[in-house]
This record gives C-alpha cells, sequence and structure tokens, in this order.
C-alpha cells in the first residue's frame, strides 16, 4: 500500500493531471462514470489524514502520514480539475472526502497558491445551492480562523496564502513579505474576475480578526504556534505581515458598511472613538487602554493606506474606514499618552513604549488624510482634510511641548521621536511639514539646551529639503517612496510589539 500510494501521487497523479490540462470539459458530456473512482480515491486519502483530530498518538501517526503523502500539489491539481468537470453538482457526496484532503493539506503540506483559489472558485460555480456552493470555502475559512485563533498549527506560507485568499477576494492585496517571493495574485478568469466567496464566509468572524490585530502579543504567539517552512527572519516577520493583511480586510470592511459619513460600523468595532478618555483622571489602567486604542488604530490606519497606495492608485479607488470628524478624538488619545508618559512610562514596558506608539499614530493619521479624496470637486470639500490635519496639529503640538520641558532626559528621548517623525513625513512629501516647520523647530529646543551635533545635522537635513517638495516633478514616483515607507513602518510596529510582549511574558500558556 505504501509503495502504490507514493507510486500514485509522485507518478501517476502528475501524468493523470498533466493529460486532464489539455481536456475541454465542455465538450465531453459522460463524465458520470468518473465520479464514483475519484470519490473513493478521495476517501481512501481522507482516511489517511482522518487522524489529525485524535489525541498524541495519532498526531504522531499523522505526522508519519504526512510525510508519505507530502506531494499533495497533483492531488490539488485533481480537485481542480473534478470541480471543473460537468455533472459534478450531480455528486455533492464527493464534496466531504475533498474537504477532508484540503484541510490536511493546509495543515500539513505546501501547495500552490492558485489551486487552492480555483478549487473554491470553480465550486462556487459547479453547484446550485448556496450550502454546496461555499462548503469548501467555509471550510478553508474556518481553518484560518482556527489558525487565527492558535487551534492548530499551520505552515508559514500556507498562513499568508489563506490570508491573501480572504483579502483578495475582499478586493483588497497582500503586502509584500520575505516569505513568498511575491504576493501571490488572482489571475483573471476568461470570463472575469474569480469569486471564491471568502469574503462572505469571513465576515462573521471580524471580531476575532479584530482580537488577532489588538493583541500585542500577537506576534509572540504567531511565532510559538506557526511552522515555518523558511525560518530565520521570518519568525519575527510573519505576525506582522498577517496583522497588515487583516487590518486591510477589517479596513476594507468598516468602509464598505459604514458608507458616506455613516460611524454606525466604525463604533461596533470601536466603540471607544467617539468617547475620549479622561484626560484629568488617569491611572495606569486607562493608561493601557489607551495604549490599546492607538495600537489598533495605527493598525487599521497602515491597512487602509496600503490599500489605497497599492491597490487605489491602480484601479481609481480608496479605502477610509475611519471618519474625518474622529480626528478631534484621535487628538484627545495622543494627548492622554503625551500628558502620562512622565509618571506611567515606569510602571512596564508596554508603557515605555506608549511613546512609540503615540508618534507612529500620528504619522499615520497625518499620511491618512493627506491622502483622502474628496467625492465632490465642492471647494469646501477640498479643503476639509487639510484644514481637520492641521487643527489636529494644533491640538497635539502644546502636548509635545509640555512633555519635552518636563526633563532634560524626557527631552532628549521626545526629540528623537520627535525628529524621526520629521523626517517621515519628509520622507512622504507631506505638506503638513512645510507648514508647520516653524512651529515645530522650536520643540527640539523647549529645554534650552544645545542639540547634539547629530541631532543638528538631520535637522539642518529636513530644513534644506522640505522647501523644496512642493518643487519636485509630478513624474516622480512618490507612491513607490510611500509604499517602502509603509512597509518600513509595519516592520518598526511589529518589533515594538514583539519586545513589549517578550518583556512582559503575561500570554498564553503552551
Amino acid at each position: 500500500m505504501k509503495q502504490t500510494l507514493e507510486e500514485t501521487l509522485n507518478t501517476s497523479l502528475p501524468n493523470l493531471t498533466c493529460y486532464l490540462s489539455f481536456i475541454q470539459f465542455d465538450h465531453i458530456t459522460n463524465w458520470s462514470l468518473v465520479f464514483a473512482p475519484l470519490e473513493n480515491f478521495y476517501r481512501t486519502l481522507a482516511l489517511l489524514t482522518s487522524s489529525q483530530e485524535g489525541g498524541s498518538q495519532d498526531k504522531v501517526e499523522n505526522q508519519n502520514k504526512a510525510a508519505k503523502i507530502s506531494n499533495i500539489s497533483p492531488v490539488m491539481s485533481l480537485i481542480v480539475y473534478t470541480m471543473k468537470m460537468p455533472g459534478v453538482s450531480n455528486h455533492r457526496s464527493i464534496l466531504e472526502p475533498i474537504i477532508k484532503v484540503i484541510c490536511f493539506a493546509i495543515q500539513s503540506c505546501t501547495f500552490k497558491f492558485q489551486d487552492l483559489v480555483d478549487i473554491c472558485s470553480f465550486c462556487n460555480k459547479a453547484f446550485n445551492k448556496e450550502r454546496d456552493k461555499n462548503s469548501i470555502t467555509k471550510a478553508i475559512t474556518a481553518e484560518f480562523v482556527h489558525a487565527l485563533k492558535y487551534k492548530t498549527c499551520i505552515p508559514d506560507v500556507n498562513f499568508l496564502y489563506l490570508g491573501s485568499m480572504m483579502l483578495q477576494d475582499a478586493k483588497g492585496e497582500l503586502p509584500p513579505s520575505s516569505i513568498l517571493d511575491e504576493a501571490p495574485i488572482l489571475e483573471m478568469g476568461l470570463t472575469g474576475p474569480i469569486h471564491t466567496g471568502a469574503t462572505e464566509c469571513l465576515r462573521p468572524h471580524i471580531p476575532d480578526i479584530v482580537d488577532f490585530v489588538a493583541d500585542v502579543h500577537t506576534l509572540s504567539k504567531v511565532k510559538s504556534n506557526v511552522r515555518g517552512t523558511t525560518m530565520s527572519l521570518n519568525q519575527d516577520t510573519l505576525g506582522g505581515i498577517l496583522k497588515a493583511g487583516l487590518s486591510q480586510f477589517l479596513a476594507l470592511e468598516i468602509a464598505r458598511m459604514s458608507g458616506d459619513r455613516d460611524v454606525k460600523f466604525v463604533t461596533k468595532y470601536l466603540p471607544w472613538l467617539f468617547n475620549p478618555p479622561n484626560t484629568l483622571s488617569q491611572g495606569p489602567k486607562e493608561f493601557l487602554d489607551c495604549v490599546s486604542h492607538i495600537r489598533l488604530l495605527s493598525w487599521l490606519l497602515l491597512g487602509a493606506v496600503n490599500y489605497s497606495l497599492v491597490v487605489g492608485v491602480r484601479e481609481g479607488r480608496t479605502c477610509q474606514p475611519i471618519p474625518l470628524e474622529a480626528s478631534c478624538h484621535i487628538a484627545d488619545h495622543i494627548e492622554v499618552i503625551l500628558a502620562g508618559f512622565a509618571e506611567q512610562s515606569k510602571t512596564s514596558v508596554v508603557h515605555m513604549c506608549s511613546l512609540f506608539h503615540a508618534f507612529i499614530l500620528c504619522q499615520l493619521w497625518t499620511v491618512y488624510l493627506e491622502n483622502v479624496q474628496p467625492t465632490t470637486n465642492n471647494k469646501e470639500e477640498l479643503l476639509l482634510a487639510p484644514s481637520i490635519l492641521l487643527d489636529f496639529w494644533v491640538k497635539v503640538t502644546p502636548g509635545i511641548l509640555q512633555l519635552v520641558s518636563h526633563s532634560k532626559v524626557l527631552a532628549e528621548m521626545v526629540n528623537l521621536h520627535f525628529l524621526s517623525l520629521m523626517e517621515a513625513l519628509l520622507e512622504c512629501r507631506s505638506t503638513i511639514l512645510t507648514k508647520l516647520m516653524p512651529l515645530w523647530c522650536p520643540v527640539l529646543h523647549a529645554y534650552n539646551t544645545t542639540l547634539p551635533d547629530h541631532i543638528c545635522v538631520r535637522l539642518q537635513n529636513i530644513q534644506a529639503a522640505a522647501p523644496n517638495q512642493a518643487k519636485i516633478s509630478p513624474d516622480t514616483n512618490i507612491n513607490k517612496s510611500l509604499v517602502n515607507w509603509l512597509q518600513r513602518l509595519q516592520f518598526k510596529m511589529g518589533q515594538i510589539e514583539l519586545q513589549a510582549s517578550n518583556a512582559t511574558q503575561q500570554f498564553f500558556s503552551v
């Protein structure tokens, strides 16, 4: 049996799928004789993988079986062709073993991304009843959610494949990563865009996605739970890539459900957004809650800006999940961090990292507002986002000045954060930098001390370059530089969370 199975998977199946690749399925009518042997084959294969759900001894046996059928690619290709065969809708019993084989492949093997997408797409087209059309996609979505909840341990490449499939069905696109040579892209079918139904299947799990993105320990948990097929640096970056992809999905869904200026769905998942924290009386818990809100909001904005720069520019769309009127409340959250940092930063590493998160949110909110696309050519609407952004910084800057004047040590720390923020806005060619340069430069001198030489050099470079931003040729590819900046910011956000999580060591028990 061992030899037969290996021969079937390694020799016979590739030959069979090669033959099927040349078949014009619509020109052949008598496929009914094929489905019974196919179902028997899938059931036999599913039986070999059924011990995944057993105990520890079963899992060991399953690993041995996985080694025997590790070459799952020809099986996945065969499932694609099975879904293309006319008449498969009359043999819905074949779906059960196919789903078991696919779930095993996701948990234990590697395969082609396009095969997974094609299986879901052709199943969606082949079957008539709704429960059958989305049966495979629902099972794949369940595997993805189980992985998000750390109930299963899947290869890192498969984790990204599933995330990419969910995101692309929502019209988004997974950011580039070091784990995949290039982000997998859905190939367009002859009849138009491929529809897998993944978005509809994932929508009921949006609260789980919010929890995954909001959890400061996500990167540590992913690092501990996901099996890497390509290890080293990927252990630290995988969680950040998944967070960025799911943040984009979340941003797209909130923007889609909210419509024009409707904050109903924003407050459903971010109930604190329009209920700003009390800046007068706050303890460590309130401060930590504010940090958590800022981190989640930063990831959501990262996902929205990522979409607008990567997909939106190409297809003429934008993603705006956070309404402009939330700007003052976002400033309130940042003010809480600035007002309480001097005292609360001594409490823990998470509190200490709060200043990083506050300045990161300032960068993202600035770039987000500068990429808002008005729905009309009305002059007031064209000026709305820039004026809101100016009000935001007018409200935040005094808090930065107050923190700088607190002590020399804090002044040096804030100066480094503020200088990095100014350099980031210069790289993004932010118009607000030129407008507020006269107001911001005194921040660096607020403690009445001589700035170190390296700070002076960096500040001089900003002052020299900022006025020339408007003179840059419009042919310059600013979008590419913004995407590169987002990639580095995504990595920084992930590393800050990873360090905070490792320092607190308060997450799950293994």
